[in-house]
């Protein structure tokens, strides 16, 4: 699966991916400034609820990684999953990943501060 880092759950292996179909702040209209483009705050609601899902980080045995660190990724960086999908009892997906790389990591405008 190919998407974005949407957001990171901070303190676990835990982020969202956005499909790229959805591009985040600034990456098509460039007289945007939002200065934090990862939140997609130039979308609906809908249309970002309806294009993401959350992915968590396993290990080989399956189990989710107890690390609060991702593998040098930061936010809007596109990258490529390999997991298995899942769907709980209230419709939400999740993809409990084994695999994951960076694919791009775009260059982002100088006024844009990456959150600590």
């Amino acid at each position: 699966m190919l998407g974005r880092i949407g957001d990171i759950t901070p303190g676990s292996a835990q982020f969202t991916l956005m499909d790229t179909e959805v591009p985040y702040c600034g990456e098509t209209n460039h007289e945007d400034t939002c200065p934090t483009p990862w939140d997609y705050c130039c979308e609906s609601k809908d249309r970002i609820k309806n294009n993401s899902m959350v992915v968590e980080i396993h290990d080989a045995t399956g189990k989710p990684l107890a690390t609060p660190s991702l593998p040098d990724l930061r936010l809007v960086d596109k990258i490529k999953v390999t997991g298995k999908l899942t769907k709980d009892e209230y419709g939400t997906f999740l993809l409990a990943a084994t695999g994951l790389f960076r694919v791009e990591r775009p260059k982002l405008p100088d006024y844009v501060k990456w959150p600590q």
